[in-house]
């Protein structure tokens, strides 16, 4: 009986209470000198995926990147082209960044957070 008790424990800390999933093919943001109308930097990241899955027991965040694109746009004359930084092309293109983290729910407390995996690649 003790067996059957913790493996339906198991399973309730192991059943998503939330998911949330995002998928964005670019999203793109600039920086604009408003006293002269002119676009300064420009960024794009392509291929953008977001997920967070909640259980009482962990909180997991993914966060992806495909790819990032930013260009300089000022007029200069030392400035011989506008792409700052732009990926490789590539066969078989992996993700330019990525984050995991997962969040003990149990071991938390009010402003403070314990994290049992933190990745950044």
């Amino acid at each position: 009986e003790a067996s059957v008790l913790g493996a339906a424990a198991l399973r309730s800390t192991n059943t998503t209470q939330n998911y949330l999933y995002a998928n964005m093919s670019r999203l793109s943001a600039a920086v604009i000198d408003s006293s002269r109308a002119m676009e300064l930097l420009s960024f794009v990241a392509r291929d953008v995926d977001v997920r967070i899955s909640i259980t009482s027991a962990k909180t997991r965040y993914a966060f992806a990147v495909g790819g990032v694109q930013i260009d300089q746009q000022a007029i200069r004359s030392d400035s011989k082209v506008p792409v700052v930084l732009c990926p490789t092309p590539v066969k078989q293109p992996q993700p330019t960044i990525q984050f995991l983290a997962w969040k003990d729910n149990i071991r938390s407390k009010p402003g403070i957070d314990f994290l049992d995996y933190i990745a950044l690649q």
